[in-house]
Parts: C-alpha cells; sequence; structure tokens
C-alpha cells in the first residue's frame, strides 16, 4: 500500500484518470457552444494548483461563471466571472436551489 500522492511522474494516472481527462477535455472545448458554470465546492488552500487556479484560469478565459462555495476563503480574484459565497454548504446549498428552480439571477 502507497500513499495516493504525487512521489513520481505518474501521480494518480491510471486508465481512469486518462478517461477523466478526455471527459474533461471535451467538457471545455464545449463550453465555447454550450453555455456552462464551473462549480466549485469546497476547494481550499491545501493544493489550489489542482482546482482552485485551474478554475479562476479558465473562467477568466472563456468568461464562463465560477460560483465557488467554501467555509473559508470564496473570494475571487479580479477578473474571474463570477460569485463567491463563503459560509457552510449545507447551508448555502438549499439557498441555491431553491433560487436556480425558481430561475432567479
Amino acid at each position: 500500500m502507497a500513499v495516493h500522492l504525487r512521489v513520481d511522474g505518474h501521480f494518480v494516472e491510471n486508465a481512469e484518470w486518462h478517461a477523466s481527462q478526455e471527459r474533461y477535455r471535451r467538457f471545455v472545448e464545449g463550453m465555447e457552444r454550450e453555455p456552462a458554470v464551473l462549480l466549485e465546492l469546497g476547494v481550499g488552500w491545501n493544493t489550489p494548483g489542482i482546482v482552485r487556479f485551474p478554475f479562476e484560469a479558465l473562467a477568466r478565459a472563456t468568461n464562463t461563471p465560477l460560483v465557488r462555495l467554501n467555509y473559508d476563503d470564496a473570494r475571487l480574484p479580479e477578473g474571474v466571472p463570477g460569485v463567491g459565497l463563503q459560509g457552510d454548504i449545507a447551508e448555502l446549498w438549499p439557498l441555491i436551489a431553491s433560487a436556480a428552480g425558481k430561475g432567479e439571477q
């Protein structure tokens, strides 16, 4: 058994990882044709280069809104379209779902 961390050039790049990477690539390419929203739930500062920074860059590059829910730090940098909602996701999510169901913006 080994800890699932980057210790060599392969990290977690097994067949499932490569299939997921392909699905993500197709999603990003599809953002040019179909409206999208990037939803980031509880991503903190432990490994920001894995999700947080790439989502910010993708939102900025494609002008796609990023909705960031985070207990400690939900701020979006200048130039990133979207909204940061700080608090407990268990409390925030019902408000978002309710607003989405009503077609509110």
